[in-house]
């Protein structure tokens, strides 16, 4: 029987690259979460169209950095804050800063941000979130 043995590199390109961590996280890629997707506002709600506008532009944005995004227009594919809601937010989340990218149009996906992830709460296809003035 082999005995195969934990090895650890501890020098070469590999090792200093991943052993910094990242603090900023604005170079990175979008990265989802659903985890705490809200069943009123969830992608089961949706029609067809909406789901296949949605699944799009996850695409989109997935192929995008945090710096590019936080540079585009609000209604485009960049994203704005949200400050008021007319629904109670759960209990887990009240500490976090929402903010809203678009799909199929001008409907809102909102959530907030941790690190590179973007958690997705909410998909206000009926514009029924928060006052959208």
């Amino acid at each position: 029987m082999t005995k195969l043995k934990n090895k650890q590199q501890t020098h070469g390109k590999f090792v200093k690259e991943h052993s910094q961590s990242i603090e900023n996280y604005d170079s990175t890629h979008l990265i989802f979460s659903f985890k705490n997707l809200q069943s009123n506002y969830c992608v089961s709600k949706c029609t067809t169209d909406e789901k296949a506008a949605f699944s799009d532009q996850l695409r989109i944005l997935g192929s995008k950095t945090w710096r590019e995004l936080k540079q585009a227009p609000k209604h485009g594919i960049g994203f704005e804050k949200i400050n008021s809601f007319k629904v109670a937010i759960p209990k887990n989340l009240e500490n976090e800063t929402f903010i809203a990218f678009r799909f199929d149009g001008k409907k809102p996906m909102v959530g907030y941000r941790c690190k590179q992830i973007f958690n997705i709460v909410y998909l206000d296809r009926n514009f029924t979130l928060y006052d959208h003035g």
